[in-house]
């Protein structure tokens, strides 16, 4: 393997479209609702006022993470050119379809980082999975034997 390795993150396409599927189911439960229910406006407008918090938060990453050959993390956004170094946090989920982490950047910005397959390349994909199990492990106390 060659490093470093610069990965670049884009927007699922699949988790938009679950966004989409549960957004218009919830639609639909809205909408078989009486119309008697004298809160059904303030209903309709929840439904829009969580569509438009959903619709924003899946706006793209636009970040670029650099594993180096030590172990280290850095991280940036896409058009800045300042690495910043960050370390994984508490919570990871590694799987073939599906990785969820906790990244920390020295500023002190968290963010939960939400990767489907076609989040980015599949040999980038497999490359970080392999890492996150690889820097999970390494990093896992030790038992004192």
């Amino acid at each position: 393997m060659q490093f470093p390795i610069i990965i670049g993150l884009h927007r699922s396409r699949i988790l938009s479209g679950l966004f989409v599927l549960v957004s218009l189911l919830a639609a639909v439960g809205l909408a078989m609702l009486p119309r008697s229910t004298g809160n059904l406006p303030l209903f309709w407008l929840l439904w829009l006022l969580a569509s438009l918090m959903a619709v924003f938060s899946l706006r793209p990453a636009r970040l670029a993470i650099r594993i180096e050959n030590t172990g280290a993390l850095s991280a940036r956004a896409i058009p800045d050119d300042h690495w910043e170094t960050a370390t994984l946090g508490e919570t990871l989920f590694v799987h073939p379809w599906l990785t969820v982490f906790r990244l920390q950047q020295a500023g002190g910005k968290r963010q939960y980082i939400v990767l489907t397959f076609d989040s980015l390349s599949a040999e980038d994909f497999r490359r970080l999975r392999v890492f996150l199990r690889w820097q999970r492990h390494v990093n896992a106390p030790t038992d004192g034997a």
